[in-house]
């Protein structure tokens, strides 16, 4: 998922995130609970992040959903 942060929350997490994590316009995460209101997800430790646990309050941000794209040009099928 992306967790994109409100530039308060930016400001507030640069230290215990890193502050090459709070400069692009999202953050990588996974998320390992909480609601769809707020999530509580881990922080992706690339990109100059920490891992770290969060909740991803309205005041801080938003979490939204991300998809993967196939890595190879070739469609793959699966047989059931």
């Amino acid at each position: 998922m992306n967790v994109y942060l409100w530039q308060s929350a930016r400001d507030e997490l640069k230290a215990s995130l890193g502050k090459n994590c709070v400069k692009g316009p999202y953050i990588r995460a996974v998320t390992i609970g909480g609601s769809l209101e707020e999530p509580l997800v881990v922080i992706d430790p690339s990109n100059g992040c920490t891992a770290r646990r969060l909740t991803i309050t309205p005041e801080r941000g938003v979490a939204l959903p991300s998809v993967s794209t196939p890595t190879t040009s070739t469609p793959t099928t699966t047989t059931l």
